[in-house]
């Protein structure tokens, strides 16, 4: 299954009584139906659950969590993000994932963690990445270090996986630590356009699986002058359609 979830996940509190339930019927207990068979995990974000059934993605939930005869209590307006059929040795599973957008009420230390406070950074991470990243090829990138950063120069950059408006990822034969500055240049070819730009380096990881020094690396574009920044939204569109 793929990962879709980046917070971290803890296991459910087995004191915990938790509902997930159509926002339709959320003053109406009566008619509720607790689509959570069973909650495989929780984080600060959502909940991973088994459910009854096939899930309509994008449909509007409530999650509730409490302890009998306690004053711990959650309740969040969610959406289903995702959901999914399993087959495993002839039997079958739903699984869905739930992403909460609204906390309501959190009280209690046990579901803390699912206040919204602790997702605050995660947050201006996503609004880094809103935007939709284009798988390219064929693409020639160079990647240079603004300043000495450990004698580092000339082109580091082995080649571009994608990239969106916002920023890219490449894969580069040098490390460079996070929050450092470089200087980009892309060749399309379909369109051919170049565009350059500086960015900030958000992570740079080592491919372990490779015996050749290859880093998986993040970059934010800061500064595109407007002439590239045009240049680089004619190629996403090109490349999108």
């Amino acid at each position: 299954m793929q990962e879709r979830r980046k917070h971290p996940r803890v296991k459910p509190d087995p004191l915990f009584r938790i509902q997930v339930y159509t926002s339709d019927f959320a003053e109406n207990p009566l008619h509720r139906t607790n689509l959570a068979v069973r909650v495989l995990d929780l984080s600060a974000r959502g909940a991973c659950i088994i459910t009854p059934g096939r899930l309509r993605i994008g449909a509007p939930v409530v999650v509730a969590i409490d302890i009998p005869d306690t004053a711990t209590r959650f309740r969040g307006r969610a959406v289903i993000r995702w959901s999914e059929s399993l087959e495993k040795q002839g039997r079958e599973a739903h699984v869905a994932g739930v992403e909460i957008l609204e906390v309501q009420e959190c009280q209690g230390e046990r579901v803390e963690f699912m206040s919204g406070r602790a997702a605050k950074n995660l947050h201006a991470a996503d609004d880094r990445r809103k935007h939709r990243r284009v798988l390219v090829s064929e693409t020639q990138v160079t990647c240079t270090v603004s300043g000495l950063m450990g004698g580092l120069s000339g082109n580091i950059a082995k080649s571009l996986v994608d990239i969106s408006e916002g920023g890219c990822k490449v894969i580069l034969e040098k490390k460079v630590e996070p929050d450092h500055k470089v200087k980009l240049h892309f060749a399309f070819k379909h369109p051919a356009l170049t565009v350059d730009t500086e960015g900030i380096v958000q992570s740079c990881v080592r491919d372990t699986m490779s015996l050749a020094s290859k880093y998986d690396t993040r970059i934010e574009f800061q500064n595109m002058p407007n002439r590239d920044a045009a240049h680089l939204h004619l190629v996403l569109k090109a490349l999108s359609e």
